[in-house]
């Protein structure tokens, strides 16, 4: 299928690298694969900003997709909540076959 006007991918998962500007001094990145080099890019107090640039905004409006790692025990992960185009949506992280607790 199409894309329409394109897409944008922004991922750090496997190497520690993103090209979106951060604030360093809020976000870490953490290598948490240790033996396979797995990333996370961490929070390092609880409130912190990522702007996500979408370069189509004057041709068409794009839908935004975003993943948010847990695992278990889920008690380790806050709730977080993301805002965006003036709407407001918590992330309530789960784990297969869990809920939160």
């Amino acid at each position: 299928g199409s894309w329409g006007v394109g897409d944008m991918c922004h991922s750090w998962y496997q190497s520690g690298n993103m090209d979106l500007n951060y604030n360093k001094d809020r976000w870490e990145f953490v290598n948490f694969g240790h033996r396979s080099r797995k990333f996370a890019l961490a929070m390092k107090h609880k409130i912190a900003e990522l702007v996500v640039q979408n370069p189509f905004q004057n041709e068409h409006q794009q839908h935004l997709y975003l993943v948010h790692m847990a695992s278990s025990p889920i008690i380790w992960y806050p709730l977080v909540q993301v805002e965006y185009s003036g709407t407001t949506v918590v992330l309530q992280p789960e784990a297969y076959g869990q809920g939160r607790q």
